[in-house]
């Protein structure tokens, strides 16, 4: 599923149209009585910024795919309210790939991506902590997990998949999703050619997939 443009929206309830005219101005050059409404323009797209960080990489990874998946995210939003559909779908985005990246002294290299999205579904991302008291997390009940395709120094590529939950859900107006990754800890993928699949399955048939848990 592509991804929405930025958009806001504003919506007014409960406006008396009626013959007491106190409020309006008459329009001279229309011929009409205007009543002027102030209305704030409020997101209903929102931005989120991924990164896989990859400690101790030493060469193994040496590029991405270009293009990663968000899953659980909402397909549409109601503009009159601002809430989000209950349909859930995957978000193609970019990512790209950047090497030697200075962190806290820290040589690491990262995977980096920008998607917008209308939010979880069934809220409505700017006015659900207000609406709930405060609230610091949203649950849609819906499980949410990023992949991201990568290519080794041998020339074998890999699916990785994260469960990014919890992130995502302490998210809910968007924000930057991290994902830290000791590749001492992580096999190179030794079979023979590469399907590219972009799965959100564990051990799909051409082994080319790797699930963790965040």
């Amino acid at each position: 599923f592509y991804q929405p443009e930025g958009l806001f929206a504003a919506y007014e309830q409960g406006i008396d149209i009626n013959r007491n005219l106190n409020d309006f101005y008459y329009d001279e050059e229309r011929d009409l009585w205007v009543k002027n409404i102030n209305m704030l323009l409020e997101p209903v797209t929102y931005i989120y910024l991924t990164q896989v960080i990859f400690h101790n990489n030493k060469g193994r990874v040496v590029a991405v795919e270009g293009n990663a998946n968000l899953s659980g995210m909402a397909r549409s939003v109601v503009l009159n309210s601002g809430i989000a559909g209950s349909d859930a779908i995957v978000v193609d985005y970019n990512v790209r790939f950047k090497k030697d990246c200075n962190m806290n002294g820290e040589s690491v290299d990262i995977a980096g991506g920008r998607l917008m999205s209308f939010g979880m579904c069934n809220i409505n991302g700017t006015r659900f902590a207000e609406s709930r008291g405060g609230v610091t997390r949203a649950d849609d009940g819906i499980k949410h997990y990023m992949d991201v395709t990568m290519q080794f120094s041998n020339g074998m590529d890999s699916t990785f998949v994260f469960e990014v939950t919890d992130q995502v859900q302490k998210r809910f107006k968007g924000g930057v999703i991290t994902v830290e990754l000791d590749m001492d800890t992580v096999p190179i993928p030794k079979r023979k050619g590469g399907s590219g699949f972009d799965a959100v399955v564990v051990d799909y048939e051409d082994g080319g997939t790797q699930e963790f848990n965040l």
